[in-house]
């Protein structure tokens, strides 16, 4: 069965969550928003909203949209990116960090064969663990909760494992086993071009630093 996630977790609540997520997030153009009942009709609202544009086809009369979904799961408040895009933007979850007591960031990509993991406190990275073509690099010291999870085997169950631990009771939403709540969405536009980072063409420097894929993270 394969995994795909891409979701940043903060100790805090979805609201506080969502404003402060626009503070940092600021070159996202809200288009639209909503706050929904049910994580299945979460789900729809994102289907429905999400428009890709590749960076190939990128015009700034075409600049596609992306969803922003945000839940409540215990003490955590948490948003997912189906373009692993904001959870690998370690400049800006850093600052996240500055504003709530610890900011987790997720990353699984089973198509192909990756996983990601990231924890900032205080302005900063304390810890990275990151499979890459089956090959584990980390960064920092480790996290007390890693005691359940084998580091050089780091994927799918590892990720979950680790999850679970810090509290979050799963990174997919399980029949009738969540906790998740509080469920709302929002619609944005970035209308930075991307181009310039396309493979095989040069990428300048500050486009480099407004966006980074996430699978140039490794």
């Amino acid at each position: 069965m394969g995994m795909h996630v891409g979701l940043v977790a903060s100790r805090t609540t979805v609201v506080e969550l969502r404003q402060v997520f626009a503070d940092i997030f600021s070159y996202l153009e809200k288009v639209n928003s909503a706050d929904l009942a049910t994580v299945d009709n979460l789900w729809r609202w994102m289907d429905t909203h999400r428009k890709f544009v590749s960076a190939a086809e990128w015009r700034p009369d075409n600049p596609g949209t992306e969803v922003i979904a945000f839940w409540q799961d215990g003490p955590w408040a948490l948003f997912t990116d189906g373009s692993y895009v904001l959870p690998s933007d370690d400049e800006r979850l850093a600052t996240l960090s500055t504003r709530f007591p610890t900011v987790l960031s997720f990353i699984v990509e089973s198509a192909s064969g990756s996983a990601h993991f990231a924890c900032f406190e205080r302005g900063k990275c304390r810890r990275k663990i990151a499979n890459t073509d089956r090959e584990v690099a980390v960064e920092g010291d480790p996290l007390p909760e890693e005691a359940v999870i084998a580091i050089a085997h780091y994927y799918m169950d590892e990720s979950e494992r680790l999850a679970r631990a810090f509290g979050l009771s799963s990174l997919e939403y399980g029949d009738g086993i969540s906790t998740w709540k509080d469920f709302s969405a929002i619609c944005a536009i970035d209308r930075t071009d991307y181009a310039p980072l396309k493979l095989g063409a040069p990428a300048p420097v500050e486009a480099a630093k407004q966006r980074k894929r996430w699978w140039k993270l490794w």
